[in-house]
C-alpha cells in the first residue's frame, strides 16, 4: 500500500509540473507542449522502476531505537480481520480491472472496424484529395459505414479510416482531413497514446492523470491541425469543415466514441481562426532538445526518495541497535490500537512456543511502515507476529513537537495454555 501511495504522489508531482510548464508555454507551438506531456507521462510510467534506485534526500526518521517493549499474549485462533489497507488495495485492483475491461472493449471495437472496412485504392484517394501518391505511403486508407468520422489506428500498419459519406466531400475537405490523419501517423501519436492509457488504468483514482491525458490529446490534435494549415489550407476553411462534420455527427446519432473525437471542438476551431497562433513544427534537433530538456526537468521528481537521517549514536548494527533515552525533545510513540496475533495451528499442534522480537518503524502518521524480526524465532510464530504488528496504530512520535519516524522494539510471547 505504501508503495502505491509513493508512486501516486510522484506521478501527481510530475504531471502537476508538466501542467505548469505547458501553461508557461501557452504561446509556444502545440507540438512543443505535446512533447512536454509525452515526456511527463513516460517518466511517470517509470516511477515503480525508479523508486529503488533513485538518489536519496534526508528525511526526519530517527534510527535510534526507542525502548518500547510490548508484551503480548496471543489470543485463541480467530479469523484475520480485514484491514483498511487491504480494503483500499482491493478497491484499487477493482478500478484497474474496470479500466482494463474498457480498454479491451475499445480494442475490440477498433478490430471490428478494421474487419468491416473496405480498402480504398491509394491512387484514387490521392487524386481526389489533390495529394501526391507518395504522401499516402506508410498508411492504408479504408472506408466503413461504422465510422462516423475519419480516424487513425494501428501501430505496425497504420490505418486511416474514412466514413462512408466521404465520397460526398469536396476535394479540399478530403485533402485537409487526410493531411490531418497522415500527420498523426508521421508523429507516431498512435504509439505514445498508450502511455497515458496505462497511467489512467493504474491511477484511475487520480483526476489529474485523466485531465493530463485529455490535455495531451488536445495538443496532439492541435499539432496536426497546424500541419494542415502549414500545407496551405485556410484556417477558416478547415474550421468550417470540422464544424460541418460535427453537425453531421449529431444528425447521424454517432456513437459516444465518435463524439469523443470531436470534444473541445470550440477551442480547436478558435485556434484555427487565430492568425497569431504559433504553428512552428517540432522535428529533428529541436524535438530531441525539447525531449531531453523535459526529461531533465521531470526526472528528479521521479527519482528522489527519502533517506533515513542517521544521528551519530545510530551507527550500531541492526541486530543490536543503539538505544536512545526517551525524554527531553523526544516523545515516545503511544500504542492506541493493537491486533492480537493469531496462534498458528501448525505451531499449536506441535506444541511450539517462543518469543518474537520485532524492530518496527513507526511512521509520521502512527502506522507501522516497516517491521523485521530480529531474533531467531520459529518461522510460524514470526510470520504471525509480523502480520499482527503491521496492523497496529500509534500516536506519532514527536521531536521538538514535530511528527517523526522512529524505530521501536516489540516483543510478542507465544505461550500455550
Amino acid at each position: 500500500m505504501m508503495f502505491l501511495v509513493e508512486c501516486a504522489l510522484r506521478v501527481t508531482a510530475v504531471l502537476a509540473l508538466a501542467l505548469a510548464v505547458t501553461l508557461v508555454l501557452r504561446r509556444s507551438s502545440a507540438a512543443l507542449r505535446h512533447v512536454v506531456w509525452v515526456s511527463a507521462f513516460a517518466l511517470a510510467a517509470m516511477t515503480p522502476l525508479a523508486l529503488p534506485v533513485g538518489p536519496r534526500l534526508v528525511s526526519t526518521r530517527l534510527l535510534a531505537l526507542v525502548p518500547a517493549v510490548v508484551e503480548a499474549q496471543p489470543a485463541p485462533a480467530k479469523a484475520h480481520p480485514v484491514t483498511l489497507s487491504e480494503c483500499l488495495l482491493f478497491a484499487w485492483a477493482i478500478g484497474v480491472l474496470v479500466c482494463a475491461i474498457r480498454m479491451g472493449n475499445a480494442a475490440r471495437q477498433i478490430h471490428a472496424l478494421r474487419k468491416t472496412a473496405i480498402l480504398l485504392h491509394p491512387a484514387e484517394i490521392a487524386e481526389r484529395g489533390g495529394l501526391p501518391l507518395e504522401a499516402l505511403v506508410g498508411a492504408q486508407i479504408g472506408e466503413s459505414d461504422s465510422a462516423a468520422v475519419a480516424m487513425t489506428f494501428g501501430i505496425r500498419t497504420p490505418w486511416i479510416l474514412l466514413p462512408s459519406e466521404y465520397y460526398a466531400w469536396s476535394g479540399p475537405r478530403l485533402r485537409a482531413v487526410l493531411l490531418h490523419e497522415l500527420e498523426h501517423v508521421r508523429r507516431r501519436d498512435l504509439l505514445v497514446q498508450y502511455l497515458p492509457l496505462a497511467l489512467c488504468a493504474l491511477h484511475w483514482f487520480n483526476p489529474l492523470v485523466w485531465a493530463a491525458r485529455s490535455r495531451m490529446i488536445c495538443e496532439s490534435e492541435r499539432a496536426c491541425d497546424d500541419a494542415v494549415i502549414r500545407s496551405g489550407v485556410g484556417g477558416s476553411d478547415f474550421a468550417r469543415d470540422l464544424l460541418e462534420i460535427a453537425q453531421s455527427l449529431r444528425l447521424k446519432g454517432a456513437l459516444p466514441m465518435s463524439l469523443a473525437i470531436t470534444t473541445k471542438l470550440e477551442r480547436r476551431i478558435a485556434r484555427l481562426l487565430d492568425a497569431s497562433a504559433n504553428r512552428t513544427p517540432l522535428a529533428g534537433k529541436r524535438a530531441v532538445i525539447a525531449t531531453l530538456a523535459a526529461g531533465v526537468l521531470f526526472a528528479p521528481i521521479v527519482l528522489i526518495r527519502a533517506q533515513d537521517h542517521a544521528p551519530a549514536p545510530a551507527a550500531a548494527a541492526p541486530g543490536a541497535p543503539q538505544r536512545m533515552k526517551v525524554g527531553g525533545n523526544i516523545q515516545q510513540p503511544k500504542l492506541i490500537h493493537r491486533t492480537d496475533p493469531v496462534y498458528p495451528e501448525s505451531a499449536r499442534a506441535q506444541g511450539i512456543e517462543g518469543s518474537v522480537v520485532v524492530a518496527a518503524t513507526i511512521g509520521t502518521i502512527g502506522n507501522v511502515v516497516n517491521a523485521q524480526v530480529i531474533n531467531s524465532a520459529p518461522p510460524e510464530l514470526a510470520a504471525a507476529a509480523l502480520e499482527a504488528i503491521q496492523t497496529w496504530q500509534y500516536e506519532p512520535a514527536l521531536l521538538d513537537g514535530q511528527p517523526v519516524e522512529v524505530i521501536t522494539q516489540i516483543t510478542l510471547n507465544f505461550r500455550l495454555k
